[in-house]
């Protein structure tokens, strides 16, 4: 995307977290657009603008060249995004599934 306050085409923002103790730092995060008008960032709840109202929140949000946020336009929508991870077992590495086994990991 290009950065609406200085022009330059970026693939990454920089926000601020929390640290284990309280203390924020900016780190990058990668963004994707998505429709011609929409742009996603993903973060956790220790990102320092997740408890804060709109306009608070959008003074998180850096461009990496210029350091202002990046967008003309102030609307900002935040998700509780929940990720599960499941792990499959190890039996089809070392062996074929027979018919005895594979019931089993039908269900």
């Amino acid at each position: 995307m290009k950065c609406e306050k200085c022009g330059v085409e970026i693939d990454h923002l920089i926000i601020s977290v929390f640290d284990t103790y309280g203390a924020d730092y900016p780190i990058s995060v990668d963004i994707e657009e998505c429709e011609h008008n929409a742009v996603v960032l993903e973060t956790d709840k220790n990102w320092t603008g997740y408890e804060l109202d709109g306009d608070e929140a959008n003074k998180d949000i850096h461009c990496p060249i210029c350091g202002s946020n990046p967008f003309k336009n102030d609307e900002i929508q935040i998700y509780d995004v929940v990720r599960i991870v499941k792990f499959k077992s190890n039996l089809s590495e070392n062996r074929e599934i027979t018919e005895e086994n594979k019931d089993e990991n039908t269900n």
